[in-house]
């Protein structure tokens, strides 16, 4: 070992101190300075004035004896290693003291000055590697409780709440004491399922969006991220929660306005269409049925009413695109008139299958939650006969506990999912109407197969009473 090393030797043996000094001049250690003393107090003295790496500490002194004698040494000075100096009848006091924080412990009569370097340098690296843990552990602790956000360490066995940080405190109302008494999927109104995906935050950080409840009973929208890290040679969970109530109410307000300003612009499309366009080609039809009546046969004339038929189908169909049916009739009502009228388009086969419960339900959604669920579904459809080429949707609802679920898939194209260019304006508008409003949603594709939009849909606290 080339770093010198100063040490302190307290023993009132003067056989003892002799050998002890022989066996260390034997070695190979560099030490530039050797102090000794007989008592506690001598040590403390000398450790008060001078740099001190190593202390060989008798445990019988003059003025202390057994276990205390380490004790008053160590209190005073933990940052310094202390191996003990043990009689063989004194091994397992000697083992408590290795216990309460001494580096290690030697016989006396039953080490060489090979044994003896080798435990004073062992003695001196894992002091540091402590210290080095326990700076480690000061500087967590730090950062853990000025983090400007709800932290939790929390057990990985039950989900037990064991530590918090004031930020914690602040924004749930529990008092310290309080946490420690409850798990932490009691904070959560709509109760995640932890096991899955802690287990899944073993591997890899998880996150999703949940509602929380507060000491006083309000409640507040958080972003939970869940992070497995290691204390102790122990797994938790670290859970970090970030209030985002206000930035989800302020999207929502936003969108609420650019729906509200779209659907104005659309109902005044859509009123144009059918009082205008429509109009006039019904008016056209009728001239055309009175030329066909002065007109015996003639081939063109039965032509144009056939375009003219077509036009207007398509006309009624463009009106209700952009001005989708009043919701207040029901979700699933609505759901059904959608597909309905797409597949009236042409060559088009177009299916929903639903249980007729729900085929006769009232529309129990939350209005907001129904009107931008209704959006996402017929912005897919729209994009699988515009986009996609499909030529065959499927649609599937099924009822669950606290959520309905909505699959539809088209046999279109597709797309690449990996590449950034796949996903347009109008899915990352799907996605951004769905996050808002705590709907689940999935869209999978691939290339020249198909591509499916799932929805997993709240239900209302109405829905749920039924």
């Amino acid at each position: 070992m080339t770093e010198k090393i100063n040490i302190l030797l307290v023993d009132d043996n003067p056989a003892d101190i002799f050998l002890i000094k022989d066996l260390l001049l034997d070695s190979d250690l560099l030490i530039p300075t050797f102090f000794e003393t007989d008592s506690v107090q001598g040590a403390l003295n000398i450790l008060k004035k001078e740099r001190i790496d190593l202390i060989l500490l008798d445990m019988f002194l003059p003025d202390s004896s057994g276990v205390e004698t380490f004790n008053s040494v160590y209190e005073k000075h933990p940052e310094t290693s202390i191996i003990i100096l043990s009689g063989l009848s004194d091994k397992n006091i000697a083992f408590k003291t290795v216990q309460a924080g001494a580096q290690d412990f030697l016989l006396k009569g039953e080490f060489d000055e090979r044994l003896l370097e080798k435990s004073i340098i062992y003695s001196i690296e894992r002091k540091k590697n402590i210290q080095l843990i326990e700076d480690s552990e000061k500087k967590y602790r730090a950062l853990f409780e000025v983090t400007p956000l709800p932290l939790f360490i929390v057990s990985l066995k039950d989900y037990k709440i064991i530590n918090i940080n004031d930020e914690a405190k602040c924004v749930f109302g529990y008092s310290e004491s309080e946490f420690h008494l409850k798990k932490l999927n009691e904070l959560f109104y709509n109760n995640h399922n932890l096991e899955e995906v802690t287990n899944k935050a073993k591997t890899k950080d998880q996150q999703f969006r949940t509602i929380t409840k507060r000491k006083n009973g309000s409640e507040i929208l958080v972003d939970v991220t869940l992070k497995n890290v290691v204390l102790a040679d122990e797994s938790f969970l670290l859970v970090q929660m970030e209030d985002v109530t206000e930035r989800v109410n302020f999207e929502k307000n936003k969108l609420d306005i650019i729906n509200s300003i779209q659907d104005s612009e659309r109902s005044n499309f859509a009123m144009e269409l059918h009082d205008g366009l429509a109009q006039e080609l019904v008016l056209l039809n009728i001239y055309i049925d009175q030329i066909n009546e002065k007109c015996n046969s003639v081939p063109e004339i039965q032509q144009s009413k056939k375009i003219v038929n077509d036009a207007l189908k398509q006309t009624r169909r463009l009106t209700y695109n952009v001005s989708p049916p009043l919701l207040n009739k029901g979700f699933f009502k609505g759901l059904i008139v959608l597909f309905e009228r797409f597949n009236d388009v042409n060559d088009m086969s177009i299916s929903l299958h639903l249980d007729r419960k729900l085929e006769m339900s009232e529309n129990y959604l939350a209005d907001e939650v129904s009107y931008n669920s209704f959006r996402i579904i017929q912005e897919f459809l729209n994009n699988s006969i515009k986009h996609a080429d499909a030529n065959e949707i499927k649609g599937q609802i099924d009822e669950y506990a606290d959520y309905y679920e909505i699959k539809i898939s088209d046999n279109g194209k597709g797309f690449n999912e990996n590449t950034s260019k796949s996903a347009g304006m109008g899915i990352t508008n799907m996605h951004k109407r769905a996050n808002l409003f705590q709907i689940k949603i999935k869209i999978t594709s691939e290339e020249k197969t198909g591509t499916t939009l799932l929805l997993k849909i709240p239900k209302s606290d109405a829905d749920q009473k039924m």
